[in-house]
């Protein structure tokens, strides 16, 4: 599967007028920034909120899409590793096996961090952003500062009028050690997104129950799962603060168990990840179910 079509099965988990759970919908996707408002991530599910992809910085939140259908969603941004240099017409806006081009507006994109962000080849990376402006799903091309540059397509999820969250696919031929990725939007980024690749593994997922209840244990398979900390469920519909999974015994390299303690009823996005790691490409659909009651 190409990059390309990887790239697009990430922003479908995310596109859609019903999942802007902070700036609600119009007409005009664009929005133009003010002061967010502090209530919008107030958790409204039992368990472990106020939970941000990366684990450090407040606000992190991710806006999904309205597919409530159990499954999986393909996600992913990155693919080859095999961008050229930049400037030579290849890696981003050029003509090279990842070249891209900027989708959508995205003004003042300035990338919320605290040094450099640690993540894995294949993973995914996550980051707040601000903007002054910028619709509600974009695109902003990336390109490293390593001796033989790469490029990425980094896409936007405006989730709040202040800005939202950037996620790219960290390829897999990336180099170790920090890096600097230069973004261009509909208008140049004012900072870097900043990485340091590491040699962990990054987790892959294959499968989880589609559906379970509110105090039931949730399965989930794949590879390097051994090292998984944090497991995710943001809401479809609804807060947008994401509710931790507390991890149930021990882990093996090809499955995780945890329990939420009490999640409400709804439909989620799971995302299964690893500190300095990032998160699995692949984020599965979860429905919770009403709880049965016994007279």
């Amino acid at each position: 599967m190409t990059s390309r079509i990887r790239r697009v099965g990430l922003l479908a988990l995310f596109t859609g007028c019903a999942v802007m759970l902070a700036v609600g919908c119009g007409s005009d996707a664009k929005k133009t920034a003010q002061t967010p408002d502090d209530s919008a991530g107030a958790a409204g599910a039992a368990g472990s909120p106020d939970v941000t992809p990366e684990g450090g910085s407040a606000g992190s939140t991710v806006v999904p899409n309205d597919a409530g259908a159990a499954g999986q969603a393909e996600g992913g941004t990155a693919g080859d590793a095999s961008a050229g240099a930049a400037g030579d017409g290849a890696g981003a806006g050029g003509d090279g096996p990842l070249a891209c081009a900027p989708d959508g507006t995205a003004v003042g994109v300035e990338v919320s961090k605290d040094g450099f962000l640690k993540v894995c080849r294949g993973a995914l990376a996550l980051a707040d952003f601000s903007a002054s402006e910028s619709e509600a799903t974009f695109t902003c091309c990336g390109t490293s500062d390593t001796t033989e540059p790469y490029a990425v397509a980094v896409d936007g999820w405006t989730n709040h009028d202040a800005g939202g969250l950037l996620a790219f696919a960290v390829p897999e031929g990336a180099p170790s050690g920090e890096q600097s990725i230069t973004l261009a939007c509909s208008e140049p980024a004012s900072n870097t997104f900043d990485i340091e690749v590491t040699e962990t593994l990054a987790p892959v997922v294959t499968s989880a129950e589609p559906s379970i209840g509110p105090y039931d244990n949730l399965h989930i398979t794949g590879t390097h799962l051994a090292s998984v900390d944090r497991i995710i469920a943001y809401p479809v519909e609804g807060i947008s603060t994401g509710i931790s999974c507390g991890i149930v015994g021990d882990s093996t390299d090809t499955s995780v168990t945890c329990n939420f303690d009490g999640l409400n009823a709804g439909n989620y996005l799971l995302f299964v990840g690893l500190t300095d790691c990032g998160y699995a490409q692949n984020v599965l659909n979860l429905t919770i179910t009403q709880p049965t009651l016994t007279p």
